[in-house]
């Protein structure tokens, strides 16, 4: 069985070597009730960054908090893979969360 390398770094350094200079001041959600928060690099163009499914449950996040200095300290950056397609995209998740997954969200 092949491993997989799981890249994370810490949303600070992430933010930083994509050229995000602000992040919307609070939690969002989706029509589909999945929170993320809006982050927007120096040329003014937002990308929104969703969290990962065991963040929310967790309660590590939910819509409505505030982003605001210790926010992330907790957090991580996850790059997963999306889905069947195999779309590799960057979610916030909680430190040491990669270690398992679950079937269900794999699947």
């Amino acid at each position: 069985m092949e491993k997989t390398q799981v890249n994370s770094q810490s949303v600070k350094s992430f933010m930083a070597s994509n050229g995000y200079v602000q992040v919307v001041n609070h939690v969002r959600e989706n029509t589909n009730g999945y929170p993320f928060v809006t982050m927007i690099n120096s040329a003014n163009v937002a990308q929104n960054v969703y969290f990962t499914k065991a963040a929310t449950e967790k309660g590590l996040v939910k819509t409505g908090d505030k982003v605001i200095k210790g926010f992330f300290t907790n957090l991580v950056m996850y790059e997963v893979a999306l889905n069947e397609t195999g779309e590799m995209v960057w979610k916030i998740g909680g430190k040491g969360e990669s270690q398992r997954v679950e079937l269900s969200d794999l699947f």
